[in-house]
């Protein structure tokens, strides 16, 4: 903007049109999440001398408004790609890091001692998308990749930040902090004295109890033949008890199915993909499947907003091959196969083993996935093998069977080292 000429009124004009029909260009070929992008690249180098001048100002107006960006959004974007303090980063749509606890008044806020500085995470409400600036001398890293001060990097569906003494910060742990007090409808999920036998007459499952509500990531862990999937299998309404009740809002699952369809989705462990079909074309003729009578278009808009949440925009276009020829990874496998059951939108969801197979990595991600589902609002159980430190901490209930279907724990993840 600075090398723009500063001419009479007849250039200005003539300059703000080249600039419409620029933009114009732009629009036909980005997305709005690029565009935002192109805007804090362009608030950065403007504000690189501390200042915007009314002619700047002028021109980025300009832009936005053919971006059909709000002034409010400017506005925003300027004070977190201004802001050197956490003072001056004090707003409803910007989460701070920092290495201590801020006064009362503060909007959103995550404490981690060990780091250095502090970090930022901006929330833009109008293409549903996190950025990142960190200022300071910490090694942090994002995805794995060195973090430049000051620099603005976008912040997407299952990044972790960390640092090598810090713990890490997940992307669940990000949008937690600006999803309180938004949830779905609340769900009640109860399991009372289920008492399960096999056909031979073995016990699978005794007195088993269980009651949570919606929001919540739970756990279930246990030996090899302690009655995991046969919990899992009675829990989501496949397998009936033999005494005992399963409700949802008060409804028996086993007993009024007509009541409860779509709620409850699951996910098994092995995968129910299509090898030759493209992960969109996976997600859309499940759809087709699932939704007779809506619309192509209303389907295409729920396939590529279950793409975007899943982080699989960027391979949606490849074929998802077999486990042994691969053309997308495991981690994605996994992700597009809990894609399947999120079409669906149920309140509450099961998934068998969704890490095992996976580098620790793509399970980090995967269950972060999982928790950033149960904080908008979801139900999930997991059942799990070996879980990391960091992993097991994601949990906000453990359940553990003992081998003959005996529970022995259920509660805090943390406090049941403690308890054994």
């Amino acid at each position: 903007c600075d090398s723009l000429p500063s001419g009479d009124n007849h250039d200005e004009e003539e300059e703000i049109k080249n600039i419409k029909t620029i933009c114009a260009e732009i629009n036909k070929e980005l997305t709005q999440q690029q565009k935002i992008v192109i805007i804090i690249e362009l608030i950065a180098i403007i504000l690189a001398d501390g200042e915007i001048s009314q002619r700047e100002k002028e021109l980025l107006d300009a832009i936005a408004r053919a971006f059909n960006i709000s002034n409010e959004e400017i506005d925003l974007i300027k004070s977190f790609v201004v802001g050197r303090t956490p003072q001056e980063l004090n707003f409803d749509n910007i989460l701070v890091v920092s290495n201590k606890v801020l006064k009362d008044g503060w909007y959103k806020h995550l404490v981690r001692t060990e780091i250095d500085g502090f970090a930022a995470i901006l929330y833009l409400e109008i293409v549903d998308s996190y950025y990142l600036k960190y200022i300071g001398n910490s090694e942090l890293l994002l995805n794995g990749i060195a973090v430049k001060p000051e620099k603005i990097l976008p912040f997407s569906t299952g990044s972790t930040i960390r640092e090598t003494k810090m713990a890490p910060i997940y992307y669940s742990d990000v949008i937690s902090s600006f999803m309180k007090g938004i949830n779905e409808t609340r769900i009640t999920f109860e399991a009372n004295d289920i008492f399960y036998k096999f056909k031979n007459d073995k016990i699978g499952l005794r007195e088993i109890n269980i009651s949570e509500e919606s929001g919540k990531l739970i756990g279930i862990m246990g030996a090899s033949g302690s009655g995991k999937s046969t919990l899992l299998n009675v829990l989501n309404g496949q397998e009936a008890p033999f005494s005992g009740e399963v409700l949802i809002n008060g409804l028996n699952i086993h007993k009024e199915k007509d009541k409860i369809e779509g709620v409850v989705g699951f996910v098994p462990q092995d995968d129910l993909l299509i090898e030759d079909l493209t992960v969109y074309q996976n997600l859309y003729y499940a759809a087709k499947l699932c939704f007779d009578n809506v619309k192509n278009e209303e389907i295409e808009a729920l396939v590529i907003k279950t793409l975007n949440s899943l982080g699989l925009t960027e391979t949606k276009n490849l074929k998802v091959g077999s486990p042994l020829e691969k053309t997308i990874s495991g981690g994605q496998r996994k992700r597009l196969n809990i894609g399947l059951e999120l079409l669906r939108e149920p309140s509450v969801l099961f998934c068998d083993e969704p890490t095992s197979g996976l580098s620790s990595r793509d399970s980090e991600n995967i269950m972060d996935l999982l928790k950033e589902l149960s904080l908008k609002g979801k139900l999930i159980f997991v059942v799990i093998h070996q879980p990391s430190s960091d992993i097991f901490k994601m949990f906000d209930k453990l359940f553990i069977l003992d081998v003959g279907g005996y529970q022995i724990y259920y509660g805090n993840p943390v406090e049941a080292v403690v308890y054994f």
